[in-house]
């Protein structure tokens, strides 16, 4: 398996003139503008995700999204059964600006860390970040239930996927309410035309 190491491994710079690895020691030494590098190759310990990843922070139009907040409001946040992870957030269909920050919670260099989302069934393929970048900025979504799909990527291994459920309320005119009344009427329109023929 290729290792791809970013600044954030302690590397000075990513482009080497030259190169050399030393048998009886086991180290490989690289040299560049900057000056040289050695290390251990079998030191290095294999990435792995102990954890899934987890959502720090819910913004909306920049505001931090609380459970406190959502008091008397009309967006809502719930956590999951373990009341330690966010599982769903409530926005209004004209909320457009919803930003997720993230974390592997395992300190880990957040430079190297890559994070990929999707919303199941409107995206075919994860969306990335740029490595070291912990947030995400949703578009906006139609009305509705949608699940967001999140993972991290690190050096090619990735971390086991974190949902959130997003429910976009429908506008006061697609409500269901709006439309039993909407068929009311238009029933009763039959009604009175049946009624003068």
């Amino acid at each position: 398996a290729i290792t791809t190491f970013q600044g954030g491994y302690g590397l000075s710079e990513t482009s080497f003139h030259c190169s050399s690895f030393c048998r009886e020691l086991g180290r490989m030494y690289f040299t560049g503008n900057l000056g040289y590098t050695d290390f251990d190759p079998s030191a290095i310990q294999p990435v792995t995700f102990n954890d899934p990843i987890n959502i720090s922070g819910i913004y909306l139009n920049g505001q931090r999204l609380t459970l406190a907040s959502m008091t008397g409001s009309r967006h809502s946040l719930e956590l999951d059964d373990s009341g330690k992870r966010h599982s769903r957030v409530n926005i209004s269909y004209d909320d457009n600006n919803l930003l997720i920050k993230l974390s592997t919670m395992d300190f880990r260099d957040a430079s190297n860390v890559t994070y990929e989302w999707m919303v199941k069934g409107l995206d075919n393929t994860w969306v990335l970040s740029r490595p070291g970048q912990s947030s995400i900025v949703i578009p906006k979504l139609s009305p509705g239930s949608h699940t967001l799909l999140i993972r991290a990527s690190d050096s090619g291994v990735t971390s086991g996927v974190t949902e959130l459920t997003i429910f976009v309320t429908p506008p006061w005119y697609l409500s269901t309410i709006a439309k039993i009344i909407y068929f009311l009427i238009f029933m009763g329109i039959l009604a009175l035309i049946y009624m003068l023929i």
